[in-house]
This record gives C-alpha cells, structure tokens and sequence, in this order.
C-alpha cells in the first residue's frame, strides 16, 4: 500500500510542469504608477471643479446678506495690517468674515489670525492661519464663524507662529 502510494506521488510530481521564473514587468509597472497620479491628479481637479460650481451657485441664489463692511486697515501685531473686511450673514445666520492680509515687513510671516467679533453682549471669534506671508505680501483671508448672530464689530488679533 505505501509503494502504490509513493508511486502515486511520484509520478503526480513528474508530471506537474516546472515553475516558469516570474519576470517582472517594470515597464507595466511604471505605466500604472503613472495611470495613478494621473487619476489623482485628474480626481482632485475634478473636486476643485466642483467646489468652485458649489461656490458660484450659492452667490447666485444670493445666500448670503452683507452685515457691514469695515474699510478701516487695522495694525496688528508683528508689522501686519488687517483690512478693509467685509462681514456676510450666510443662510444659517453665522457669520463670514473676509479681510485682506498684509505683511509690511521685510521677513516672511506665519501667523494665527483671529477676528473678534461683537453685537451686544455678544462675542465670538474665528481663527485662521496665514502660513508663509511673504515681505510686502497680502493675502485674502476667510472666516467662518459658527455661532448664528448679526455683528455690529470687528477686531483682530495676531500670535506670530
């Protein structure tokens, strides 16, 4: 019984082909890894796309109504100037504030921006972070407030990071 049995194995193994060395197909490879960037580059595009479409039609249907604008260029800490800033109530009732950023030194900036804003008794404030603000550079910042409220004031606030 054990000699029909080696038979058996014997010859099941003569008779299974040898594995073919696996070759690697770089070229294959290389076209894939560049089919993928190109896919994401392609997906985040399309994204941008889409969040631009979303933006241009919430200003169309007009979902947002102008609190007040402040065209007054405040100095803040550490040679920086916030201003003018344009505050927008958005369909929910929360605020959004948008200003324009200036670094009038001579030295790139990274900084914490925080706009405080009042109504009352009323204070809430949002933060952004400016990252890399070049010399003599401005840049448009945008704030999201979350707390649903009509502001009558703004100011603003600086931590250089």
């Amino acid at each position: 019984m054990l000699v029909i049995f080696a038979g058996l194995a014997l010859s099941l193994a003569l008779a299974t082909p040898a594995p073919l060395p696996h070759r690697r197909r770089v070229r294959a490879v290389q076209k894939t890894a560049a089919q993928a960037k190109l896919l994401r580059a392609e997906q985040t595009a399309l994204l941008a796309l889409r969040q631009e479409m979303l933006h241009d039609f919430l200003v169309r249907v007009g979902t947002e109504a102008p609190a007040f604008q402040d065209l007054r260029v405040q100095a803040v800490d550490g040679g920086v100037t916030v201003g003018p800033t344009a505050v927008d109530i958005d369909f929910l009732g929360s605020p959004i504030v948008r200003a324009r950023v200036r670094n009038t030194t001579r030295q790139i900036q990274t900084l914490m921006l925080t706009a405080v804003l009042r109504a009352g008794q009323t204070t809430a404030r949002a933060t952004v972070i400016v990252d890399r603000l070049g010399s003599r550079e401005s840049r448009a910042v945008e704030l999201f407030v979350p707390e649903a409220f009509v502001p009558k004031s703004v100011s603003w606030q600086s931590t250089p990071l």
